[in-house]
């Protein structure tokens, strides 16, 4: 047995594109039902729904599984001219083409018809690659390989440069270096590591003709470091920090704006004045003399005070932080401000003098930097004390500049950098207060005027949008106007933007309809309806008394009926209400000889129903008095007929009486006198 399963358990995949599935099915499976039967093999094919398996399974026998895709592949030979083709392509770019998760191979089938592509074992290390399908298909696969290959191949071209490792701490330098806008053009430069065994190899890959004129480049720029000036300059220790703080900034606008040069401070702590400089000779004069100004700069340093109210000082570091910065880079100026005194119990006075009226120390604000500088600071300074505006602005506006949970009024503080109060609604005061920079303050007001006046506009056109216009048509009238479903003053609605507002049945004021809207567009809308109604009393009127009984059969189940003949002779016909006084009035309106048309069909009408209600009232029994007395009561029509009664109920029958000898006699002795007409347990009934 276990040979005859391993025997049997030979499986071959045979991938096929899946638009040639129903060619080896057959109708009604009959083909592959065939194939199964003369092999005995088992063949699967995917499900339909797989759109991304094709591949048919077969499982049996070797030689029977090998028969089986001979046959299934005759079958495609003869419904496709299929070829099959192989292309050599290196093995060390197969996973590059088949992709990720065979995304690449994948969409080239799919490009390809479906065509089979075939990779050969990776330890096998051959470039053989299949194509298999039709001749078209595989012609373009093949051309997209090799295709695919070729860019694959020009953009690992490889190129090596060698250079002494000092060296490439200039090429890397900021100063320097030029590698990144080398990259920039597309070749990838891979400096040795530490690790590596040969140091000084430079690695550049990517398309052929980038690299050739990456590796001319950087063999330029080696030249030029070799033949690079090293000098260096004396700068006291106290000013290193200046030139290396926040990131170098200080260094970094030396070096771009003097050229390439590297510039090397000694270790932070060892007290060593000399700076190497290390470039082009000219660079290095520059960024030389650039450096010795910049420490003349800081000898020639003053600090002066600026006062500020101590209370502003929160608001200067951390609403306009920005600004502060930009003052401290602009001037070159360093700004100190005091510390924070400890709040007193009973407060404290922020207006900027003692009680002696001289000035607090908590006020005072400290600029360093040069003479010409630290003036103009000291105004940009005061220029960020926060002042106060209050601007009118109506009540009923509040709300809009707010917006949706603030969002408005924070957009516009954090566009112009300034704190909006608004007085809170309770109050109902038409003004709210801006506080910020006095340039904030007027852009601020700006922004909020021309809020106000869009609101203005738009509340006086809302004003002129409320005029109202009422007029007056008899609501006989209004279901015309109305139409079906709301169809024709929907019409109107929309036609002019108005709303036409119809009063209620029975209101004192029915005959009135208002429009609401623009005044002229009001007005169109009042002539329109009122050609409507012109239209509408223009039309002949004809009167026809019509049995109510059959009333129903006229108008038919949810209207069809009458719907019908009205669409027939093109009038309308109105019945009457369940409160009119003449339940049998109807009324017919339309063209005079549309109008006559539709009454003698209506009467017509009217004698065959009641023609049929007097046949059957004769074939139909009489009603016995009972029955008609049962049918009324159901009908709510109350009378003095007694209706059906059920009598000699369990509820009308009266309870035994236990302590009574004859409606429960003592079994086995006492009185034998049993009368025929009782039984022991009670009476009969």
């Amino acid at each position: 047995m276990l040979k005859e399963i391993n025997e049997n358990s030979f499986v071959l995949q045979v991938p096929i594109n899946k638009q040639y599935h129903r060619f080896i099915i057959g109708k009604d499976g009959s083909i592959i039902k065939k194939i199964r039967e003369d092999t005995g093999t088992k063949i699967e094919l995917p499900p339909e729904e797989d759109n991304n398996n094709d591949t048919i399974i077969i499982t049996g026998k070797k030689e029977s599984a090998l028969e089986a895709k001979s046959r299934i592949m005759k079958i495609l030979d003869e419904v496709v001219n299929v070829s099959q083709e192989e292309v050599n392509i290196p093995y060390k770019y197969h996973n590059y083409l088949i992709g990720t998760k065979g995304k690449l191979i994948q969409s080239i089938k799919d490009e390809c018809g479906g065509v089979n592509i075939k990779f050969p074992p990776q330890d096998s290390k051959s470039d053989k690659v299949i194509i298999r399908g039709a001749a078209d298909d595989v012609a373009k696969a093949k051309s997209l390989l090799l295709q695919y290959a070729e860019e694959r191949e020009q953009s690992s071209f490889t190129a090596e440069i060698r250079t002494k490792v000092t060296h490439h701490r200039y090429l890397l330098s900021k100063g320097l270096g030029k590698v990144k806008k080398i990259r920039e053009t597309g070749a990838r430069i891979i400096f040795p590591s530490d690790q590596d065994e040969d140091r000084e190899t430079i690695t550049i890959i990517g398309k052929k003709e980038v690299v050739e004129e990456a590796k001319k480049e950087l063999e330029r720029i080696i030249k030029d470091i070799d033949n690079l000036v090293e000098d260096s300059i004396n700068i006291d220790p106290q000013y290193h920090r200046h030139f290396v703080a926040h990131r170098g900034e200080v260094l970094n606008q030396i070096i771009q704006d003097c050229g390439d040069v590297s510039i090397s401070f000694p270790k932070m702590g060892s007290n060593e004045s000399r700076v190497v400089l290390k470039g082009e000779k000219g660079a290095l004069e520059a960024a030389k003399t650039r450096m010795e100004e910049t420490v003349q700069e800081l000898k020639d340093r003053i600090t002066s005070e600026v006062i500020i109210p101590q209370n502003h000082h929160r608001s200067i570091m951390m609403n306009y932080r920005n600004d502060l910065a930009h003052i401290r880079s602009h001037y070159n100026v360093l700004v100190r401000f005091p510390d924070r005194p400890q709040v007193e119990m009973n407060g404290g006075d922020h207006s900027g003098e003692n009680e002696e009226g001289g000035v607090r120390k908590e006020d005072i604000v400290v600029v360093e930097g040069s003479e010409k500088n630290v003036e103009k600071a000291k105004e940009a300074l005061l220029d960020l004390i926060p002042s106060e505006l209050k601007m009118e602005v109506p009540y009923e506006y509040h709300r809009t500049i707010i917006g949706v949970k603030g969002q408005k009024i924070r957009v516009l503080q954090d566009d112009h950098n300034v704190r909006i109060e608004v007085p809170r609604p309770e109050d109902r005061l038409d003004y709210i207060k801006i506080k910020g920079r006095k340039a904030d303050l007027e852009s601020t007001k700006e922004a909020i005027a021309a809020i106000v006046a869009k609101l203005d506009e738009d509340k006086e056109d809302r004003e002129k949008k409320s005029f109202q216009l009422k007029m007056e048509i008899d609501p006989i009238h209004h279901p015309k106007i109305i139409g079906r479903k709301g169809e024709t003053v929907n019409n109107i609605r929309k036609h002019h933007d108005v709303q036409v507002n119809f009063p209620k049945r029975g209101d004192p004021d029915e005959h009135i309809i208002t429009l609401v809207g623009y005044q002229e567009s009001t007005e169109a809308a009042r002539d329109e309806i009122l050609s409507i109604v012109k239209n509408l009393e223009s039309l002949y009127k004809d009167e026809v008394q019509i049995d109510a009984r059959v009333h129903p059969r006229i108008i038919g189940a949810q209207g069809r009926s009458v719907r019908r003949i009205m669409e027939e002779y093109k009038v309308d016909i109105k019945f009457p209400r369940q409160n009119d006084p003449d339940p049998n009035l109807v009324i017919i309106t339309g063209k005079e000889d549309d109008v006559l048309d539709a009454k003698d069909r209506l009467l017509n009408m009217e004698d065959e129903f009641l023609q049929d209600l007097e046949h059957r009232s004769e074939v139909e029994p009489p009603r016995s008095a009972h029955t008609d007395n049962a049918y009324a009561n159901q009908n709510g029509n109350h009378n003095d007929a007694p209706g059906f009664v059920v009598k000699g109920g369990p509820w009308e029958q009266k309870a035994p009486d236990t302590a009574s000898t004859q409606d429960f006699p003592s079994i086995g002795g006492g009185s034998s006198e049993i009368t025929s007409n009782n039984v022991p347990w009670g009476p009969r009934r």
